[in-house]
């Protein structure tokens, strides 16, 4: 009895039946999201079209803007989702009153 007490009540034991429990209820919630998968798909169409027409609209070097089409072409979440956090080319109020003290020197 103190044996399979012991078992039941192991670290490594506990961790498995979790990581299992998880699992579980990450399958269980991609089945559900499963029927809404035509929404999602279409939302993130519409979501990577805009950022491409935003993209192409800009004033952009022209060669950096076929790269950012591409990647966002290929992948729409994931391109969109890169082009939002990287292609910021304007530095931080820091920096750029850093530079201007600078220049005016």
């Amino acid at each position: 009895m103190e044996k399979l007490k012991n078992i039941l009540f192991n670290k490594v034991t506990i961790g498995a039946i979790l990581l299992l429990l998880q699992l579980v209820w990450l399958l269980l919630f991609f089945y559900q999201l499963r029927s809404y998968s035509t929404v999602i798909t279409a939302i993130f169409g519409l979501v990577s079209v805009l950022m491409m027409l935003a993209i192409v609209s800009s004033k952009d070097n022209p060669v950096y803007k076929i790269g950012w089409l591409i990647l966002i072409g290929l992948l729409p979440m994931f391109g969109t989702f890169l082009y939002l956090i990287s292609a910021n080319k304007q530095p931080a109020k820091k920096l750029r009153q850093a530079i201007q003290e600078s220049e005016a020197r």
